[in-house]
């Protein structure tokens, strides 16, 4: 009998921690980087609030020097094709070409641009083909929200 009484009082007293703990349970945000944080949330109720991620346009520029596109010429290259992310975005021909890199978006230059959420680096393909199908180049480009970047075609 003693031992049923004793199991009995371990249960009751684990029954009063087990509710005592619930009472003190606060809900909220309990994630520091939320708008709504609540320091004194123990227990989150999934109402965190962000902030919304602001959008940068990034940008990537590519150029030439004249030794290059001389380069290009001799080995009957007219034009370079641009296919960046699988979607042929221009074509630049080898009179078009710089003594140093040019600004995104100046004329007569082929400038790629995508949303990227600011901070954040998108992971972007890129194919350089010759006036037919022949690819001269290919690689990946990173994407950086609020940037925008000239890349020298180097022959």
């Amino acid at each position: 009998m003693t031992k049923y009484i004793s199991l009995f009082s371990v249960a009751i007293l684990f029954l009063a921690l087990v509710f005592s703990s619930c009472q003190n349970q606060v809900d909220g945000c309990t994630d520091p980087a939320a708008l709504n944080y609540d320091p004194n949330a123990t227990n989150d109720d999934g109402t965190c609030q962000y902030a919304a991620p602001v959008n940068n346009t990034a940008g990537i520029i590519f150029w030439m020097t004249q030794s290059s596109a001389n380069s290009y010429l001799g080995d009957g290259v007219t034009a370079l094709k641009f296919i960046i992310d699988g979607t042929l975005v221009g074509t630049h021909s080898m009179g078009n070409f710089d003594a140093s890199a040019p600004v995104c978006d100046a004329p007569n230059r082929i400038t790629t641009r995508r949303t990227v959420t600011n901070g954040q680096i998108q992971l972007v393909p890129y194919v350089i083909t010759n006036q037919g199908t022949d690819t001269l180049i290919t690689g990946s480009f990173q994407f950086l929200g609020g940037s925008c970047y000239a890349v020298e075609i180097n022959y």
